[in-house]
């Protein structure tokens, strides 16, 4: 039986494939020395220095690698943007944007208007 949490996130959303794929992608990113990208499909990685923590988002999901801790923000099938904007004031405008599929561009227009 599903429990509520799961009955509410997309069907197809492996949580365990999404860090999975984020760790890979960070490792690479990392080796090369890369502290922020943009793939051509909008997925965005960052890495702060200062604090040691990396972030890779990707349409619908977020995923935060700190020292001691992860943090994985999923996007709500029913979500609005704005609502998931809203929400997610803690990642940059340039991640917000991978998140809900848009552009950097797109995510400064509407907080402004919010």
């Amino acid at each position: 039986m599903k429990t509520q949490i799961q009955q509410s996130l997309p069907s197809d959303l492996d949580l365990n494939e999404v860090v999975k794929q984020a760790r890979q992608v960070s490792a690479a990113l990392d080796y090369l020395g890369i502290v922020k990208a943009t793939a051509e499909n909008g997925d965005t990685y960052m890495r702060d220095a200062a604090t040691d923590t990396k972030s890779v988002a990707m349409r619908g999901v977020a995923v935060e690698f700190g020292k001691s801790t992860l943090a994985i923000t999923v996007q709500l099938p029913e979500a609005s943007i704005d609502g998931t904007l809203a929400e997610t004031t803690h990642l940059t405008q340039t991640m917000q944007g991978s998140l809900i599929g848009k552009s950097q561009s797109t995510v400064s227009r509407r907080r402004k208007k919010s």
